[in-house]
């Protein structure tokens, strides 16, 4: 095969992982909008390991890694948009949201924020991950192994939508999530 040709493949199974993505994406509103109605939590850990373990499996050991970084980009790129919907389909997601934004004052654009505990270590490159798929910048992180806590600094608009969504999501998913502060640098 020659590189053109092998191109025109990666672009035809770049069109199928896109096709597919979508379909996954209408079918994680479809979740949401159940939740939304019935309640429960966007964010099930042991059905996400489950279905890492079960989708990997059978994937050569050469890409199992980078397989199961995918997948996880996936896991969280759904998590994003079904937190991001629940605001929008549920009064209580809106108001969980918007109650921790007003702990943060109008045109400071810092924010200070801490998540984990002893009991529930913070995992730093889940978080980071988390928040690099909402566009914010990290200013400076800060992990103490001892207690378990994470703190990250954001440069960011509290006033976006997906800022106030992030804080939603990062306080979902972590334990001890507070934010600690807000300044204008």
């Amino acid at each position: 095969m020659t590189l053109e040709e092998i191109r025109k493949d990666i672009d035809k199974t770049d069109n199928e992982i896109k096709r597919l993505f979508t379909d996954r994406m209408r079918l994680s509103e479809e979740v949401v909008k159940v939740k939304a109605k019935n309640g429960g939590d966007i964010y099930k850990p042991e059905r996400e390991a489950e279905l890492i373990e079960r989708l990997s499996k059978d994937v050569s050991d050469d890409i199992k890694d980078e397989y199961v970084s995918f997948i996880k980009h996936i896991l969280v790129l759904s998590r994003k948009y079904q937190y991001g919907r629940i605001t929008e389909l549920s009064d209580t997601g809106m108001t969980e949201a918007r109650s921790l934004a007003e702990s943060i004052l109008p045109g400071h654009d810092r924010i200070r924020i801490m998540l984990g505990s002893k009991e529930k270590k913070a995992d730093p490159l889940k978080v980071l991950s988390v928040i690099a798929v909402y566009g914010e910048k990290v200013s400076s992180v800060s992990y103490d192994e001892k207690k378990g806590t994470l703190e990250i600094e954001l440069t960011a608009d509290i006033l976006r939508r997906d800022t106030m969504i992030l804080l939603f999501h990062l306080s979902k998913e972590n334990d001890g999530f507070r934010i600690v502060e807000s300044y204008t640098a």
